[in-house]
């Protein structure tokens, strides 16, 4: 979880940059060598709403990356506001 202060349009642009260093082809150093990694990422990004709840804000935040999970489906990755 990345708690940001700022409206969502910034959110979403500091998310979009996460993914970009996040998601790629990655090499590792493991015990018998590199090994190469395809890293893929679902975010989701929700924006608080008073007098809403901390429970309400992280489920519209988890439930916005399960459906970026959804339709990136191993293809790539992306933020979904």
């Amino acid at each position: 979880m990345i708690l940001f202060d700022c409206a969502l349009p910034k959110a979403t642009a500091q998310i979009d940059r996460t993914r970009e260093w996040v998601c790629g082809n990655h090499t590792v150093e493991g015990r018998s060598g590199q090994i190469k990694l395809k890293v893929n990422a679902s975010m989701g990004v929700a924006e608080y709403r008073a007098p809403e709840t901390m429970k309400n804000l992280l489920s519209r935040a988890d439930a916005a990356m399960y459906q970026n999970k959804s339709s990136t489906r191993a293809s790539e990755c992306t933020a979904k506001a």
